[in-house]
């Protein structure tokens, strides 16, 4: 995480900028069910505390669902419907957008498609609830920081939270910059680290979603103001 922010900006009340330790041209499967529970740990956290959810957290859910779609329709890394490529859309290079065009999909594949988005979400937000419960002394100290300061860079969330709990192996003893990614929930914070995973076939990082979460959005009425 390269900072916490508070201050609002445009319509987003808050913003979290997270910045790749080095330069990627791919992601393995767990590296984004870790970003999965990332987006939804802002919902999360508003449930933990308040019992109940906003608004708020629009963009990170909208998000998290095209994630977890193209790892089933683009990339092929569900189980339950194969390793076969079952895009709904193009995206347009000049257009900057996605265009619906016709393909050959069943209604059966249809719904396990969405049966399968909703059970990986699922299993997110449940992780990230987990996470968040297991340290929620350290989540209560960076709220009163944020509270404080409004706004806070990589290493004041260090000095709260402490080290990341996976790193890689060439940043040990470096002094360098920590690879921030998250372990899953259940996994040992001492597993190897990933690997760089550049193999051909591999999750190509410019079709990722942008790093950068915004994880609160102005209401409506908010903006009739």
């Amino acid at each position: 995480v390269h900072k916490v922010s508070i201050i609002p900006r445009g319509r987003a009340l808050g913003a979290t900028q997270i910045l790749p330790a080095e330069d990627r041209f791919s992601i393995t499967q767990s590296e984004i069910l870790d970003r999965l529970v990332v987006l939804l740990a802002g919902r999360a956290a508003e449930r933990m505390v308040f019992g109940e959810t906003t608004a708020g957290a629009e963009n990170d859910l909208e998000r998290a669902t095209e994630l977890a779609r193209r790892m089933i329709t683009h990339w092929g890394m569900s189980k339950t419907i194969g390793p076969v490529s079952v895009k709904l859309s193009e995206d347009d290079p000049f257009l900057g957008r996605e265009l619906q065009r016709a393909h050959l999909v069943s209604d059966a594949t249809l719904e396990k498609i969405d049966q399968e988005i909703r059970k990986w979400l699922i299993e997110a937000d449940r992780q990230a609830q987990e996470l968040l419960q297991q340290y929620r002394g350290e989540l209560e100290q960076l709220v009163s920081a944020l509270l404080k300061e409004e706004e806070l860079i990589e290493a004041e969330i260090r000095e709260i939270l402490g080290a990341p709990l996976w790193q890689d192996e060439s940043d040990e003893g470096e002094g360098g910059e920590t690879d921030t990614t998250q372990t899953r929930a259940g996994e040992s914070s001492s597993a190897s680290p990933r690997p760089a995973a550049r193999a051909s076939g591999a999750v190509p990082e410019s079709e990722m979603s942008p790093e950068t979460t915004q994880p609160t959005e102005r209401s409506p009425s908010q903006d009739s103001d």
